[in-house]
């Protein structure tokens, strides 16, 4: 098995060699001075003119066993000032990508001493670089959470590359191993110059790594190694994992807010007390008792007819990561927000109306109905789309997409590689002119969420087709029945858009119980009205709309930071991902608005950890702490030295005898 040794400081041990060496052999140069001394014996006179020829000047030193002992013990001493650092198996690679997990749970402060997981790692990585850039390795410096960040591309610098491990910075993201492992692909490709597959070192505690199965780096080629207690520690955290806010439906002065919690530890129940606050006043305060590895339920009801921030947060001493103790969401007023609807025509049919009164029942701020002319003519009015929340196109295409979110009823939207076109069929072909149920649907995304919409009878239903891969947008299918897709999600251009393949009108899904369920969903997801609070995840990108054009603006961050943005000429303000939870206040002219981001995630909370990570079907196990970084020898360098030392004084003693 190979062997490697390294130095971690040889200027420190060729200095203190340069000055003990000379001086100890010196000594033995020097002519000490004796008193004289009566003796009981001449036997004792050899050896008194043996030492008397040693310390004569300018003479060659005769043998001796004592200065070569002195000689050892100084050597072993100056190797230990060296730090020397011994690794047994097979170096750093010539080419090493350094992978440094930085999401929540790596803020775990769980270490003996309070030391968090990610400096626990940054410490473990930096021995790793010394080890790598002194063998003259070139190594790769990725950071990542729920996206990767490359900080040094392929560099043989120590100085920059521990600079750059020094200031990664932790975040309240949820990591992602897969989006991790697919930008070090971009990096393991072989060149023409260097054949050989680079090593790859990941640096994490395994929470939520899961099997990566679509990256090709060898596994052969990957080392994990893991930060954080055992998994079968106990770990001391209580996080909230789920919150929201909705006002009751009979009385929306009332505010419902909900809340899941979970206790981290195995172990025992927790008790936990939790503190309700509207704009930074505590309102009211809950006990709960959270059973050991589970979760429990909040549920407080607040009068707040205005607008305000709604936190929930834990109290009492802290826990191991406290990016989830805390929770907010902005409360608008009880008006709600402002809805276009945009018609071919004046409302006449049964279908028509009932599109309009199911957003009415909702009691949007303002609901605004125009014609298909009317909207052509005012389309790129700012006054018209400033402080739009939604707009719903029933039969409607329109010229110019509108930068804000749009719900499309037997209609398309100017999107590339998105068609909504009529289907080829006969008369005779009732199988694909008639559609019962809509056969499948994604129960669990929001905006399908409680629809059944099992009794449904469509007729002519469109062709619906995605954006294709390589397409700007990203289309998701969200119900669909034998004819194809029905319902589409299309994601991409900052703004979330929703349309559905067929005619109102020519289905009877506006009698079904399921249709004013889903008008309300869409108006939670898209336009966050119904009376639910705004909310941001750590992984998700913010952005604000509704804003005066050219506006200038400065996000306070919870750190205490501020960032100037401005506002794009369709009243938005793209912020892009916060990744620390916490309130932001936004500054703007003539008044400001608050920002809620919050971690909410349950495998982070848990703060579990991972004894192997699988990549390509096969487990990588981790490699413990103390076997990560090169051994120092130090220690048992001193100890040698103190033997040696020993020896000596033996030697000397008993050759002293008299």
């Amino acid at each position: 098995m190979p062997f490697g040794l390294t130095f971690l400081a040889p200027l420190t041990g060729l200095i203190a060699a340069a000055i003990a060496i000379p001086s100890l052999v010196a000594l033995y140069f020097l002519k000490l001075r004796r008193r004289p001394v009566r003796v009981s014996s001449t036997l004792l006179w050899q050896s008194a003119i043996q030492d008397l020829q040693v310390n004569t000047p300018f003479r060659w030193l005769r043998a001796s066993w004592q200065l070569l002992l002195q000689l050892l013990v100084l050597a072993l001493l100056l190797l230990a000032l060296a730090r020397p650092a011994a690794s047994i198996g097979d170096g750093p690679a010539s080419r090493l990508i350094v992978l440094i997990d930085r999401s929540a749970s790596m803020s775990g402060a769980d270490a003996a001493d309070g030391r968090t997981r990610l400096a626990d790692a940054k410490r473990l990585a930096a021995e790793l670089l010394r080890r790598a850039t002194s063998r003259g390795s070139t190594v790769t410096l990725i950071a990542f959470a729920t996206e990767p960040r490359t900080l040094i591309a392929e560099s043989t610098d120590r100085a920059l590359l521990l600079g750059a491990l020094e200031s990664i910075e932790p975040t309240d993201q949820p990591g992602d191993l897969a989006e991790a492992l697919a930008l070090v692909e971009a990096f393991a490709r072989p060149s023409d110059e260097q054949a050989e597959p680079p090593g790859v070192v990941l640096f994490s505690d395994g929470q939520g790594s899961g099997t990566v199965g679509s990256v090709s780096i060898e596994p052969e080629s990957f080392t994990f190694v893991r930060v954080g207690p055992d998994p079968d520690a106990l770990r001391d955290n209580i996080g909230i994992v789920a919150f929201n806010a909705r006002r009751e439906y009979d009385d929306p002065a009332t505010l419902r807010v909900f809340a899941r919690v979970v206790n981290a530890s195995d172990g025992e129940p927790r008790e936990a007390t939790f503190e309700l606050l509207v704009d930074a006043e505590t309102i009211e305060r809950q006990r709960v008792e959270i059973p050991p590895g589970a979760d429990a339920t909040i549920s407080l009801g607040i009068d707040q007819p205005g607008e305000g921030v709604v936190t929930l947060r834990r109290t009492g001493a802290a826990d191991t990561l406290a990016a989830d103790d805390e929770a907010s969401i902005v409360i608008d007023p009880v008006a709600g927000r402002r809805i276009l609807v945009v018609q071919p025509g004046a409302p006449t049919t049964a279908a028509e109306y009932a599109l309009v009164d199911a957003i009415a029942a909702l009691e949007p701020a303002e609901l605004i109905t125009l014609t298909q002319e009317e909207f052509a003519a005012d389309a790129t009015d700012p006054r018209l789309l400033a402080g739009l929340d939604l707009i719903v196109f029933d039969r409607v295409r329109p010229d110019v997409l509108p930068p804000i979110p749009t719900l499309s009823f037997g209609a398309g939207l100017p999107i590339p590689g998105l068609t909504v076109t009529p289907r080829e069929t006969t008369e005779d072909d009732s199988n694909a002119r008639i559609v019962v149920g809509f056969g499948l649907w994604d129960r669990t995304h929001p905006i399908m969420r409680y629809v059944t919409p099992t009794e449904v009878r469509l007729v002519d239903p469109l062709r619906l087709v995605a954006p294709g891969p390589t397409a700007e947008a990203r289309g998701t299918i969200l119900a669909q029945s034998s004819a194809g897709p029905l319902i589409m999600l299309v994601e991409g251009d900052r703004v979330r858009r929703v349309v559905v393949g067929f005619e109102l009108g020519r289905s009877n899904w506006w009698r079904d119980l399921s249709f004013p369920v889903f008008i309300a969903n869409i108006l939670d997801t898209l336009a966050g009205v119904s009376g639910t609070g705004a909310q941001h995840r750590t992984d998700e990108p913010v952005t604000v709309r509704g804003l005066i054009p050219g506006a200038t603006a400065q996000l306070n961050t919870p750190s205490g930071d501020v960032r100037d943005l401005l506002v794009d000429r369709d009243g938005m303000l793209p912020i892009g991902v916060l990744d620390q939870a916490g309130p932001y206040t936004l500054d703007l002219s003539p008044s400001g608005r608050a920002v809620a981001v919050n971690l909410l995630d349950d495998q982070e909370s848990t703060l579990g950890t991972a004894d192997s990570v699988a990549i390509a079907g096969q487990a990588s196990a981790s490699t413990s702490i103390g076997a990560a970084e090169p051994q120092e020898l130090w220690r048992w360098l001193v100890l040698a030295a103190v033997v040696l030392s020993t020896v000596e004084w033996w030697l000397y003693a008993r050759r002293m005898r008299v």
